[in-house]
């Protein structure tokens, strides 16, 4: 008997030419996105590589970091006597990880520098008005004596080396230690015994509250506006002093900002709305992704012209 030949048909539509063309478009899409996952599964992975790196890189930076740490902080034999030798060796750090952004303008302050720098920034203070430095622990030299300060009409001269504060003789001490004497004492005078070429003199002086942002002069017709630097109070100041110094007649100003050591820029905001017209640019600040921000005088300042010279900022050497 003969195998039954079985046939199979398959109908196939012909399709319109238009329907070709949005198939081909479309298979074109699938491979579009197959090689876009292909490219990102790829990128992603080698990305990720990178960054795998890169971390890597950083870890063992501040493993290195960790590791000099730990060796001063437990094994260094000069440190064994030093009080709070940890947060100084933390703040040492620190400080060397913003000097070495190169910016002689930017600098790190610890808890008692940022105090003592917030204080300086009040335009005012309870003292005697001087400013020292150390030379060692136990030598301490009077750099400035404030105008129309306590220590001025006490005689006090810039050189005069601090011997003993009421008694207690400056040894051994850090200059907060010396300017705690002063300020913390119970008493209004304290009596400061000084080395002044090599003799030792005793001078009673009593504190009082010290203005040592802003001074100011007349020379004929020309005001002499001097600013140590730009601190809380100075804008209120320099109005009183701009107010006075035209009272007394004077048509020309010195601004006098040599050995002006900074401050706030509200303050130098305030100071220039007085001697510019409005809106004036004063400042402009670049941010490191180059947006820029004009800092300009405020409007609604009284303005008290006056033809202005200005004496730089000058550097101390």
């Amino acid at each position: 008997m003969a195998e039954k030949k079985v046939v199979r048909y398959k109908l196939v539509r012909h399709k319109w030419p238009d329907e070709i063309q949005a198939e081909k478009k479309r298979r074109q899409r699938r491979m579009c996105i197959v090689a876009t996952c292909i490219v990102c599964f790829f990128g992603g992975f080698f990305l990720n590589s990178t960054l795998h790196q890169t971390a890597a890189a950083s870890r063992d930076e501040f493993q290195k970091l960790e590791e000099i740490y730990s060796i001063m902080s437990d094994k260094f034999y000069f440190g064994k006597n030093q009080k709070n030798l940890n947060q100084k060796l933390i703040d040492g750090a620190i400080s060397g990880l913003v000097d070495a952004g190169g910016d002689i303008h930017t600098s790190y302050l610890d808890n008692e520098q940022t105090e003592s720098f917030t204080g300086s920034m009040e335009g005012s203070f309870v003292g005697i008005g001087i400013q020292f430095y150390g030379v060692d622990d136990s030598t301490f030299i009077i750099d400035e004596v404030l105008k129309n300060s306590p220590a001025e009409g006490a005689g006090f001269l810039m050189g005069d080396q601090i011997y003993a504060i009421d008694g207690t003789v400056c040894r051994n001490m850090t200059t907060s230690d010396v300017k705690a004497l002063i300020t913390n004492s119970k008493s209004d005078e304290i009596t400061l015994e000084i080395i002044r070429e090599n003799r030792h003199k005793k001078i009673k002086v009593k504190k009082a509250t010290v203005q040592d942002s802003v001074y100011s002069g007349v020379n004929g017709k020309t005001g002499i506006l001097e600013l140590d630097t730009f601190a809380e109070t100075s804008g209120e100041e320099v109005k009183s002093h701009l107010e006075s110094l035209k009272k007394d007649g004077c048509e020309n100003l010195i601004l006098d900002l040599r050995d002006n050591t900074g401050g706030y820029l509200k303050s130098a905001q305030e100071i220039a709305s007085y001697l510019l017209p409005d809106n004036t640019v004063i400042f402009r600040e670049e941010t490191k992704d180059g947006t820029k921000e004009d800092y300009k005088t405020i409007s609604g300042y009284e303005q008290l012209y006056l033809s202005t010279g200005i004496l730089p900022v000058r550097q101390k050497c």
